[in-house]
């Protein structure tokens, strides 16, 4: 069960799981409402071993703001809005954010909605595309975060790790591409400090630019972008859509204002055999010849997928032993 260097690892059921995040939830002061949405969002990351999962729990940064208000949705026409986080949890108002995306795509063919005013974290981006795109969207979602990586050459960090997760929809479900624009993620960083493990060379600076393989080092530098000036640009354009676009905070603002972006499409509108077409793709290029044939061709989504068919097929997750420990030591707080 354990990889001979790693952490050691537990296993758990998801239900057990699930019910050790509602309870630690609800100690740190989310509603039960709250509590069961983020819940959603981090197990869905949980379940695909992503670093957006029960770490943001122990790390607190599912919080909503002290001086929070109720959260509004501002309609600026039929097929756009903006919502206002108000300090609310950032998997709160994201999943809202998705849903009225959803909402008005189906009725208008085409939506954009943005949202700002949150401090929190908005978790895995993918579970929101694939929420858009399970209604036969296809979705993207830009999501803004905390200024730590710095553009190609510069020193000082100015960009969030500004991810992307763009869902499509076929027969078999959503084919999903989540991925963020640094060479690495914030939290994975967070972990390498908290354990002392070495960073990969290459994925941050420390303070001065010099490429370091300390997290805590790096943690006062800046994560990089990936593929040096090409990850940059994006990261660099995807701020554009994530700031200024939804009113949200850009380095040197005060506050922590973080902004995200939505779009969802109607495809049939425009290509009535959208889906089959899409299906057909997949399987002419899984039908490849393979460099490796005992190895089968991987797209996007595809090992995540999988983490989570062998999750549901034991009924079990595996998770860091010392994370299980911290979570039981805070729902017993």
């Amino acid at each position: 069960m354990n990889t001979p260097g790693s952490p050691p690892l537990i296993e758990i059921t998801v239900d057990d799981l699930r019910r050790l995040i509602i309870r630690c939830l609800r100690r740190l002061g989310l509603t039960e409402d709250e509590s069961a949405i983020v819940c959603r969002v981090l197990l869905y990351a949980e379940l695909r071993g992503k670093s957006q999962g029960i770490l943001k729990i122990l790390e607190k940064t599912v919080l909503p703001a002290s001086d929070r208000t109720p959260l509004e949705i501002v309609a600026l026409s039929d097929a756009m809005h903006r919502l206002e986080g108000n300090g609310n949890p950032g998997m709160v108002v994201m999943t809202a954010a998705a849903d009225v995306t959803r909402s008005a795509a189906l009725k208008s063919g085409l939506a954009l909605t943005v949202t700002r005013g949150t401090s929190s974290s908005t978790g895995s981006i993918g579970f929101y595309a694939s929420r858009i795109a399970e209604a036969g969207l296809i979705a993207m979602v830009l999501a803004g975060s905390p200024k730590v990586m710095a553009v190609n050459g510069a020193v000082e960090p100015s960009l969030g790790t500004n991810p992307i997760a763009l869902a499509v929809p076929t027969s078999h479900g959503p084919v999903l591409l989540d991925m963020a624009t640094s060479m690495t993620t914030w939290f994975a960083l967070i972990d390498n400090a908290r354990t002392g493990a070495p960073l990969p060379t290459g994925v941050a600076i420390d303070r001065f630019g010099t490429v370091t393989t300390d997290a805590h080092e790096a943690m006062q530098g800046a994560l990089l972008p990936f593929a040096g000036a090409k990850g940059s640009g994006l990261a660099f354009m995807f701020e554009l859509l994530t700031g200024p676009l939804a009113g949200a905070g850009i380095v040197g603002d005060q506050g922590d204002n973080r902004g995200n972006c939505l779009l969802a499409i109607n495809p049939t509108v425009l290509a009535p055999d959208f889906v089959p077409r899409c299906d057909e793709l997949l399987k002419r290029i899984r039908q490849q010849k393979r460099v490796d044939e005992s190895q089968p061709i991987r797209l996007p989504g595809d090992a995540s997928s999988s983490r989570v068919a062998q999750a549901e097929k034991r009924g079990t997750v595996r998770i860091r032993k010392d994370w299980h420990g911290e979570l039981l030591n805070l729902a017993s707080s």
